[in-house]
């Protein structure tokens, strides 16, 4: 029996290159997809949200936070929520608020927060006046990354 597959593999050299070849390129194919669709366990945000157990931002954290600007003239609502390491703050201001103090209204939701959650978590300012769609300043973003100390924004007028 060995021998008749001798011969055939002889008899048929180029075609035996290529069929290995082919099952070879296949296995590797196989192996590339798998790796590609199927997760191997790991969290979609890889190893960044490494030690966020340690640094946790409670709900009463945040009503602080709110706490801070809700009874302000200037400010008809305020939304936060946290996602992965970014604390996202969506401060609503009402209509003639300059820019000036819509952003010291952001500043002092930051002063809610201790300084080991400011220096690991990333926060997102968005201020927008939604009773004066027309308005030409709003809205402005600022983030304020977790090395630095100053918020930076989209608008500096």
């Amino acid at each position: 029996m060995m021998l008749k597959i001798k011969k055939w593999v002889m008899k048929h050299k180029l075609l035996t290159i290529f069929g290995s070849l082919f099952i070879i390129f296949l296995i590797i194919m196989l192996v590339t997809v798998n790796s590609l669709f199927f997760s191997t366990g790991k969290s979609i945000y890889g190893d960044r949200l490494k030690g966020i157990d340690e640094v946790v931002i409670t709900d009463s954290r945040m009503d602080e936070a709110k706490a801070k600007i809700e009874n302000d003239a200037a400010v008809k609502e305020v939304n936060i929520h946290v996602k992965g390491k970014i604390i996202n703050i969506a401060i609503d201001v009402v209509k003639d608020t300059s820019i000036s103090k819509a952003k010291e209204l952001a500043g002092i939701t930051l002063q809610a927060f201790s300084d080991e959650e400011k220096n690991f978590y990333d926060f997102q300012y968005f201020l927008t006046m939604s009773e004066d769609s027309e308005s030409v300043s709003f809205p402005i973003t600022g983030t304020k990354h977790h090395k630095y100390t100053d918020i930076s924004w989209t608008k500096d007028r």
